[in-house]
């Protein structure tokens, strides 16, 4: 016989199922990032112009953001490294962001 939990102690809310959808995100990318090595690699990074949806208040507000990408010449693979806000569209800044990833 299978020991089943009961209904009553299972927790069904919108925010638990949203923190263990996010704790097995964080889980599944560091396990990308641990296995993802590639000796032979190229970064591929381009800026965008897009509106701030996390914005509280109901005025428009443009963000800079850096689509970061490695491929590895071996097999091609391509693996997105990040998505960083950008205080300004400069070189100096996007550099910057690379690096942090």
């Amino acid at each position: 016989m299978t020991s089943e939990p009961s209904v009553k102690s299972v927790v069904l809310s919108k925010c638990t199922i949203h923190r263990e959808r996010q704790r097995l995100q964080r889980e599944t990318a560091e396990q990308l990032k641990t296995h993802f090595v590639a000796s032979k690699s190229v970064v591929h990074w381009d800026g965008k112009l897009l509106s701030d949806l996390s914005a509280k208040s109901t005025e428009k507000i443009d963000r800079h953001h850096l689509v970061v990408l490695v491929s590895s010449l071996q097999d091609g693979s391509t693996k997105l490294l990040g998505i960083p806000k950008l205080l300004s569209g400069s070189g100096k800044a996007a550099a910057d962001a690379i690096m942090e990833l």
